[in-house]
């Protein structure tokens, strides 16, 4: 259960990102949760030959490609998304895996951070980080300006401690 709670979003956005419906994606994520709880016994990690990830996502990858291929024939939206992942080499998953799994790393941090902190304070950030100037941000908020970098600063602080923590912990 805890294995599944810490990747299921992860994988549900890597396999997304390959073109694939809301539905699906839930149903080719079980594939990969099946397919992994197989495969996991025979598993032995090797740091210089990739991260744990990469391979989550090679399952995740293969089983769209196997989704696709079997239900081909219903439409041509699908066979597209089949092209276009079949296409992709092994390094150009890894990176869309390293980037979904930069942003799946901040937005838990985000979301155990909003649980501890005021909310003004993540809205400080939250604001900044779309581009807001911190002037914008003190106006909008009713907050004087000095407050809002010190706000910003503490939780950008906070957000790579837990980052760190959340790296450590899941990898």
């Amino acid at each position: 259960e805890e294995f599944v709670e810490t990747y299921k979003l992860f994988l549900y956005t890597v396999v997304r990102r390959m073109s694939i419906s809301h539905h699906d994606t839930e149903e080719i994520i079980q594939t990969v949760f099946l397919k992994v709880w197989d495969k996991i016994q025979g598993f032995e990690y090797h740091p210089n030959k990739g991260k744990f990830r990469y391979w989550l996502c090679r399952i995740a990858r293969n089983s769209v490609i196997d989704f696709i291929r079997k239900s081909q024939s219903e439409s041509n939206k699908r066979s597209k998304a089949l092209q276009e992942t079949d296409t992709s080499t092994i390094p150009e998953v890894e990176e869309f895996a390293d980037i979904e799994w930069k942003n799946f790393l901040a937005n838990k941090a985000l979301e155990d951070i909003r649980n501890t902190e005021k909310p003004h304070m993540v809205e400080c950030f939250i604001l900044h980080s779309q581009g807001l100037t911190i002037s914008e941000i003190a106006e909008k908020l009713n907050l004087a300006e000095n407050s809002v970098y010190i706000y910003k600063a503490r939780i950008l602080d906070l957000m790579r401690r837990k980052i760190r923590q959340l790296e450590e912990s899941i990898g």
